[in-house]
């Protein structure tokens, strides 16, 4: 909570709003959505591995902070950088189940980059097998909307959004 507290007040202090009060208000309140997983795990190597996942609306804003936290990713995967997303579904035992990335509902301007529409989580797995990604989108995710956050095998292509094999699939309830 204290490292969400911290992105909270620097984005604050992006923002040009009073001096802590984004602090103060992550200090006092907790994410909108949080979980720790994984719930499914699609690719064995990845079975030891942790999810952690947050999601922060920030006051006086339509901006959402999006914090992915993950440890004792497999050997494999050091070194490298994976893509994941915020899914419109919940997890389940077939990797499909999560269905596609959340897009923004409000974003269907087709001349606005895929990258702007969705919640891209690309992790650097650095040589512990740890890695942390950090989005910060300009709208909510609401409940019914958005249901998992889904670690691939691969980077996102910034053009199709592909990334691969899903490996690992969070179940988060958002719910701003």
């Amino acid at each position: 909570m204290r490292v969400l507290a911290m992105i909270v007040a620097l984005v604050g202090s992006q923002l040009a709003l009073p001096s802590g009060a984004l602090a103060q208000h992550a200090s006092q309140s907790p994410p909108s959505a949080s979980a720790k997983g994984p719930t499914v795990v699609h690719d064995a190597a990845f079975a030891g591995a942790t999810v952690i996942v947050n999601s922060i609306p920030v006051p006086y804003s339509a901006l959402t902070i999006v914090v992915l936290d993950v440890n004792y990713m497999p050997e494999l995967a050091r070194g490298r950088i994976l893509g994941a997303h915020a899914h419109a579904s919940p997890c389940g035992a077939d990797p499909l189940a999560s269905g596609g990335h959340h897009q923004n509902p409000d974003a269907k301007d087709p001349a606005i980059a895929l990258g702007a529409k969705e919640v891209w989580l690309d992790l650097s797995i650095d040589s512990r097998g740890r890695g942390i990604a950090i989005a910060l989108i300009d709208w909510r995710l609401r409940k019914g909307q958005a249901g998992s956050v889904v670690v691939h095998a691969l980077p996102t292509n910034s053009t199709t959004g592909a990334a691969g094999a899903r490996v690992l699939c969070t179940t988060v309830p958002f719910n701003d």
